[in-house]
């Protein structure tokens, strides 16, 4: 399993990279690297449970017990394994892809925070070495306690939110679980706030998630018109590994990340006035303008989790986002839970009103994105080409390059998951940003098939 991590945790195919075999040496390089008890959640999927016993054979085989909690979202078990001093991590195991032999492993340290990449380099180099098996006496236990985690969620989402607001609304809504555990906790937390809840892709029965593609909006178009047929105020979208969301309005209309981070965060200053907002360099450059008019603080940080986090807890920010729907609450916890995204969302309707009326007070612009197979060897190549082709538009960052125009903007990023190069383009003209969006990609695309 070559390059074992990427961004989002560990995958591949159990019939391919990901056999019994490598997830048994996988469990024992975690197990090296934790040296302690760890607590596992999975999605209940018959090729999850095959992976889970193989990781769970190799983390008891160096020595560490393993505290089987069962089917629940990973931001669930984030909250229970940073409230506990006796863990010393835990681990995600589900499928995705709406594939039936595709599987996600995320590692999680004792702060119930995702591994940086320091500890996912041990546990790589741990994976490539051989690690001896203790003795009889001294092999892991593993302890089966399920449903133990959900409680201190619950009280922590009630603690955090106004819920006389909420439950004055009379608020309703269509929710997507994607058949993922997300359906056993975030439609009763909904009903507890006087929520009227409709679930489609709920049955944890199912073999498969209910869905396939996160990026794409064709991933939801069942959800986006159940949300206006039935006249509800909000469509939820949880993807498969249960910490991240998508919403749509009462319209039926999707909601791109930036809009649902200026909703958000208009509700957040009525309570944090001149708060900071964070949000990563592959946002909107139209937030800045929306965050300072609300009040707030803009702060940008580099894309992914952790440093969103980090800077959150740099500016003091009670809210942070990244670009693919991950919603951070300080007060809550500091990882991308999906739960408190949505109760701060019919907050937002229950103060603010219908979110096609908020969503119509936003400046309108376009945001197209598109996704560029690209050959790992040729990413830096690539980013190197556009930037020389463009030069006089280029401004570098971390993360990648923006291209400033008079009439948009373009980003352009390697992907740290995929083999791709990532591509947003925006204006407040739909054909522009198409036009701009087309044109760096086919500059792209050229370039890697000569």
């Amino acid at each position: 399993m070559v390059g074992l991590f990427g961004t989002k945790g560990i995958r591949g195919s159990v019939r391919d990279e990901f056999t019994v075999d490598a997830a048994i040496q996988l469990g024992k390089a975690i197990g090296k690297y934790f040296n302690g008890t760890l607590a596992m959640v999975t999605d209940g999927r018959s090729v999850s449970d095959m992976i889970k016993c193989s990781v769970s054979a190799g983390l008891t085989a160096t020595g560490c017990d393993v505290l089987d909690m069962g089917i629940m979202p990973l931001s669930v078990m984030q909250m229970y394994v940073g409230d506990k001093d006796d863990l010393a991590g835990g681990i995600s195991i589900i499928s995705f892809d709406g594939s039936d032999d595709m599987v996600s492993v995320k590692c999680i340290f004792s702060d119930g925070i995702e591994l940086s990449e320091g500890g996912r380099l041990k546990i790589e180099a741990n994976y490539n070495d051989s690690i001896r098996m203790k003795s009889a006496s001294e092999i892991g236990h593993i302890d089966v306690v399920e449903k133990m985690a959900y409680r201190p969620y619950l009280e922590s989402i009630m603690r955090n939110t106004d819920i006389q607001l909420i439950k004055r609304a009379n608020l309703s809504v269509v929710m997507d679980c994607a058949n993922s555990p997300s359906s056993l906790e975030l439609p009763d937390i909904l009903r507890r706030l006087g929520v009227k809840v409709v679930t489609l892709n709920s049955d944890l029965s199912v073999d498969r998630p209910g869905r396939s593609d996160w990026k794409s909006q064709d991933d939801i178009i069942d959800l986006m018109e159940l949300t206006r047929i039935n006249g509800a105020d909000l469509g939820i979208a949880t993807d498969i590994n249960g910490d991240r969301v998508k919403f749509v309005t009462d319209e039926g209309v999707y909601m791109e990340v930036d809009q649902v981070i200026a909703i958000i965060s208009k509700y957040i200053q009525s309570a944090h006035p001149g708060s900071a907002i964070v949000y990563t360099v592959d946002s909107s450059d139209r937030l800045e303008n929306i965050i300072k008019e609300q009040g707030g603080v803009p702060e940008q940080s580099q894309s992914g989790t952790l440093r969103v986090i980090s800077k959150m807890k740099e500016t003091s920010a009670p809210f942070g986002a990244n670009g693919s729907g991950g919603y951070i609450f300080a007060n809550h916890q500091y990882c991308r839970d999906p739960g408190m995204a949505i109760v701060k969302m019919l907050c937002a309707i229950a103060k603010n009103g219908p979110l096609s009326v908020q969503m119509s007070e936003l400046p309108r612009y376009t945001v197209e994105r598109r996704d560029i197979d690209c050959p790992e060897g040729m990413k830096d190549a690539v980013m190197d080409m556009i930037s020389e082709l463009h030069a006089m538009y280029a401004v570098k960052c971390a993360d990648g390059v923006h291209f400033k125009m008079d009439d948009g903007t373009v980003f352009i990023r390697p992907s740290g998951t995929d083999h791709k190069i990532r591509l947003m383009a925006e204006s407040s003209d739909i054909d522009t940003a198409k036009e701009l969006a087309d044109t760096f990609s086919d500059d792209i695309g050229r370039y890697i098939n000569t």
